[in-house]
């Protein structure tokens, strides 16, 4: 009984022997795939960490490329606009084109009616070439009678000698009475300067003579005196038109000072100004257009005036102030210019980028805007001067009679 059971238990523990061996096996096995398996994720894990580094990078890249485009974007959108702008201004000149065409096709027009003038032309001429050919026939037979009437012309001669004679003895006796004439002359002008002559009258509101003399003021003037009389300084009145040698009797005369004076051959010339004027008038005054000259002011006698006068030198400071805002607005933008552009550049030669086109744009939109203001005020100043020109100016103390002038409309900017 003992001997039947050790085998069963033998038997089972070559059993357990064998599956132990095979257990070991398996177990050095799995730790072997484990290490394996080990080294690997240790090898992925790297791999992940230089991913994720990588994405780092990436995603900051993305976000320098995305802030990039924003900026391109902005970019692109002020390019769009300021196309827009260009592709207006070919409309516009396009426009501007048209109009040229049709008046081109008016000249081509006007062209063709002068080639069938000319043609007209051409044919009569013809006629007359054919009629100076008569002529030139007509001509040949009068040279015959030319030859005919020299021969008579000779005899005549003769005559004309004779009769000579007896005009050197009438020339003595002219010569004895124009003598007498010169003299007479001579004491007549010793007599003029003898008897002065003078007059006393007002001012136009022109304000040429502004502040000295106005149209407030009253002049006594000298109306015969002599050309040596007048000197630099003097006030002297004289016909408007001085670049003719045309004298117009009845005409107003003109109110200015002596500036320089020159003496050519014996003749006396004035160079006028007026006191408020910026610019002489022009040319030389003759003495022969002189009317006289101031010999004493009577100041703030004709206060009738004064509306007349208040109105002319508003709208000259007007005029004055428009001309400055031009000016300086000219200056802003070469100035501008300048800056971007460099020294002695032409603005049309000069290309420029954003910002700095749209600042010179804006710049030369002021300028232009500025000019066609001191347009409006130029004809406005003008105006006011016709007005003081033509007023009526009455003797008993009533207000001057005078046209008024509409004040210039603003400028309406457009928006940028």
């Amino acid at each position: 009984m003992t001997r039947r059971i050790f085998i069963p238990v033998a038997a089972a523990l070559a059993v357990l022997i064998s599956l132990a061996g095979y257990l070991y096996a398996e177990l050095d096995q799995r730790s072997a795939s484990l290490a394996a398996t080990r080294a690997t994720l240790a090898d992925t894990r790297v791999v992940l960490q230089e991913t994720d580094q990588s994405l780092a990078a990436q995603v900051a890249q993305n976000a320098d490329l995305r802030q990039a485009n924003d900026g391109l974007q902005g970019a692109i959108g002020e390019w769009q606009a300021a196309l827009a702008d260009k592709e207006s201004e070919l409309s516009t000149a396009n426009a501007e084109i048209a109009v040229k065409e049709s008046e081109l096709s008016t000249v081509n027009a006007e062209l063709a009616d002068k080639e069938s003038e000319l043609s007209t032309v051409s044919a009569e001429l013809a006629v007359k070439e054919s009629e100076l050919t008569d002529s030139r026939r007509s001509l040949d037979a009068l040279d015959s009678q030319h030859r005919t009437l020299q021969g008579q012309y000779d005899s005549l001669q003769d005559t004309e000698a004779a009769l000579r004679r007896d005009y050197n003895t009438l020339e003595d006796l002219y010569g004895g009475v124009e003598a007498l004439r010169e003299e007479i002359a001579e004491l007549e002008a010793k007599r003029r300067p003898l008897i002065l002559a003078v007059d006393t009258d007002s001012f136009a509101c022109t304000g040429s003579m502004e502040p000295k003399i106005t149209c407030l003021d009253e002049a006594t003037w000298l109306e015969n005196p002599k050309p040596e009389e007048i000197v630099v300084g003097t006030v002297i009145t004289f016909y408007p038109d001085c670049l003719t040698d045309e004298v117009v009797e009845d005409a107003a005369g003109t109110a200015h000072r002596v500036m320089d004076i020159k003496v050519e051959n014996g003749v006396y010339s004035y160079w006028p100004k007026g006191d408020a004027n910026e610019e002489p008038d022009g040319c030389w005054v003759p003495f022969d257009h002189v009317q006289g000259y101031i010999i004493e002011i009577h100041k703030d006698v004709r206060p009738e005036n004064a509306v007349l006068r208040d109105f002319v030198n508003d709208a000259s400071a007007k005029e004055r102030e428009a001309r400055d805002a031009f000016l300086e607005a000219r200056a802003d933008y070469f100035a501008i210019i300048e800056r971007y552009c460099g020294v002695g550049v032409n603005p049309g030669d000069c290309l420029l980028a954003s910002p700095e086109y749209e600042i010179a744009i804006a710049a030369h939109r002021v300028q232009e805007d500025a000019f066609e203001e001191w347009e409006r005020w130029s004809e406005y100043h003008s105006c006011a001067l016709d007005s003081a020109r033509n007023a009526w100016y009455y003797t008993d103390g009533s207000p001057p009679l005078f046209l008024p002038c509409p004040l210039p409309l603003a400028i309406i900017v457009p928006p940028s």
